[in-house]
């Protein structure tokens, strides 16, 4: 076998990294379209988009940014409860998006035959928050269910940690 010279090692080594980086890319991005599948992203998008106060906070259109997956702080999801906090802007105002939402114990992602679209997968948005940049210490309930107070919200995560263990 032929000793590799450095000119062919390098070459070698550039073709490994550009491989990997791309499939880095690319695996970031399709598991982002993947989480923005799901009902619990749809029904935040949706809800906070027909809202009138956001409407009026923010202008209009309305344009939500992307899940970032790598940032735990700002999103997390188990088969049971997920949690997301995306950028969100108008031509009036930005701000960030918060929501909060659990699947019901038989809801299962499926996609009807006829039209390829997914039915209801069995999230449900408990509450989504909004905080603009006008009102900096302030946060609009955009959508709240009645059991998803502030202890709601407070708990949430150590929820999430005890349905882990």
């Amino acid at each position: 076998m032929a000793k590799l010279n450095l000119y062919q090692t390098l070459k070698y080594l550039s073709y490994a990294t550009t491989g990997g980086l791309g499939v880095i890319v690319i695996s970031k991005f399709y598991l982002r379209r993947h989480f923005e599948a799901y009902g619990y992203y749809k029904k935040t998008i949706k809800i906070t988009g027909e809202n009138a106060v956001v409407k009026k906070l923010l202008g209009e259109p309305i344009e939500f940014g992307k899940l970032d997956l790598g940032d735990v702080a700002n999103f997390f999801a188990t088969p049971e409860k997920a949690f997301f906090s995306i950028g969100v802007w108008g031509p009036s105002d930005s701000g960030a998006l918060t929501s909060y939402c659990e699947r019901s114990p038989n809801g299962v992602r499926t996609e009807t035959e006829d039209s390829g679209e997914e039915a209801d997968d069995g999230w449900e948005v408990m509450r989504i928050e909004l905080r603009v940049k006008k009102l900096k210490d302030k946060r609009l309930i955009v959508f709240r269910r009645p059991e998803a107070d502030l202890e709601y919200v407070n708990t949430f995560r150590d929820s999430v940690h005890q349905l882990q263990k």
